[in-house]
């Protein structure tokens, strides 16, 4: 039984997959030959096939050489595509990180240049084929052999867009913003979560305990929890009269026989007895495989902009502003998360019947996982700690409802520790210290308004 999560990471597996567009793209290559020679043969004398005849491509020779030569090009112009594109894969691994790599992967606009190049090979390839099949004596197919020129005039273009594409996409600025692209689209989509509905004022969602006894549900795999299909597990959780309390998330590791979730009493004590299709079915809720997604899991995100961030402050590199550039990023998408509600920590159905409990990642823990990384490695370069400071500055300024405000004053104190715990010149630390207190006496008067 496939879930609404399982049939979203399936498409999304396969559409980020490297073969998927370059797939349907020769598929296209393939058919299209046999049905342009249809039309050849209904406007083999028409005004449009008389009007074109300059071209020569009525003559057998000029075709067979033409769609020769096209070949014998493509497939030499898809080896060195091939082989730079596994340049750049291998230089943004080695530059940015492994997980950075996931987004060269995903790019769309890479896979539709080698799907261009492939579909033109098999259309010319195919094309060739015709040509030697039909009657020497019989016309040759004009517009199928015209379409191999046009297809071949948009590969060259391709190829140009294609090394422009690459020399703009392995720029760490271009990269960076992408990720910050994608932590703000996660934001949108994850914040607040809508699994059901939120319990508000309900009396019994918020006096629930539980069971001393309730049934697990495990993994029968190991790996990492992808996504979660709440709106699944609210639906069955209701059919079987309980309520699941969810212990994975989309950011854990799971061991085999790992307990993912809890099944509970309802709030009026009437569990029915769970059998073995309902456990599995509530076990399949749960997409678990060998490697993270963003899909569910925003810390994902913010981790690969932080793994730029580390990897420019390490000795080997010592780039302190591709760092900064990564706070700055990192307090944008922090600062728009500032302002979003956190997600309710129990979901109830349509009758007001709590079914869900969860753990959601709150604005704390991402906001420690953005920074703390970051202000570890910093060691003792004053800019990117300045840096640091202002992006809290930001967020803290940007946070309009101030629910957040005691989390960021207290990040704010954990910062001026560190900076007391380093070794500094006097200019240095007396810097930093004064960017705090600035931000401190700038917010504080604030609250009271």
């Amino acid at each position: 039984m496939f879930f609404k999560s399982n049939l979203l990471l399936l498409w999304h597996r396969t559409y980020t997959s490297y073969w998927f567009i370059p797939l349907v793209m020769s598929l296209v290559g393939i058919g299209l030959p046999y049905l342009t020679v249809q039309y050849d043969l209904e406007l083999r004398d028409s005004f449009f096939t008389r009007s074109l005849a300059w071209l020569n491509f009525t003559d057998r020779d000029v075709a067979h050489q033409l769609l020769t030569t096209v070949i014998s090009s493509i497939i030499n112009v898809i080896s060195i595509t091939f082989s730079l594109t596994m340049v750049v894969l291998t230089m943004a691994a080695s530059q940015y990180g492994p997980q950075v790599l996931r987004n060269f992967m995903e790019d769309t606009s890479t896979k539709f240049v080698l799907g261009t190049f492939v579909s033109t090979f098999l259309y010319c390839l195919l094309t060739l084929r015709i040509l030697g099949s039909i009657d020497a004596t019989a016309p040759v197919p004009f517009i199928t052999v015209a379409l191999a020129l046009v297809f071949t005039m948009l590969a060259v273009g391709v190829l140009v867009f294609f090394i422009h594409h690459v020399s703009q996409r392995v720029q760490v600025d271009v990269i960076i913003k992408q990720l910050s692209k994608e932590l703000l689209q996660a934001i949108d989509k994850l914040f607040p979560s809508k699994v059901g509905l939120q319990p508000e004022e309900n009396a019994q969602a918020k006096k629930w305990q539980p069971d001393t006894a309730p049934v697990a549900i495990t993994t029968p795999v190991g790996g990492y929890v992808q996504s979660i299909s709440g709106d699944d597990m609210l639906q069955q959780a209701s059919q079987n009269n309980c309520v699941v309390e969810v212990l994975a998330k989309p950011v854990d590791f799971v061991v085999p026989s790992a307990t993912l979730a809890l099944i509970h009493q309802d709030q009026g004590g009437s569990t029915g007895t769970l059998s073995d299709k309902d456990r599995e079915c509530l076990g399949k809720l749960f997409a678990i495989g060998a490697r993270r997604t963003p899909i569910q899991d925003i810390e994902y995100t913010l981790e690969k902009i932080s793994e730029i961030a580390l990897r420019a402050l390490s000795p080997g590199v010592n780039e302190p502003f591709v760092a900064i550039k990564c706070v700055d990023y990192l307090s944008l998408a922090m600062a728009e998360l500032s302002n979003r509600e956190p997600p309710d920590s129990r979901r109830v159905d349509s009758d007001g019947n709590l079914r869900i409990v969860v753990s959601p990642v709150g604005f704390e823990a991402l906001l420690h996982g953005a920074f703390d990384p970051v202000v570890h490695y910093a060691g003792s370069d004053v800019n990117v700690m300045q840096s640091v400071i202002k992006a809290i500055g930001a967020i803290w300024s940007q946070n309009r409802n101030h629910s957040h405000n005691p989390v960021l004053e207290a990040y704010l104190a954990q910062l001026e520790q560190v900076i007391a715990g380093r070794q500094w010149e006097a200019s240095q630390q007396n810097q930093l210290k004064d960017a705090l207190h600035g931000i401190q006496a700038a917010q504080t008067p604030g609250q009271d308004t």
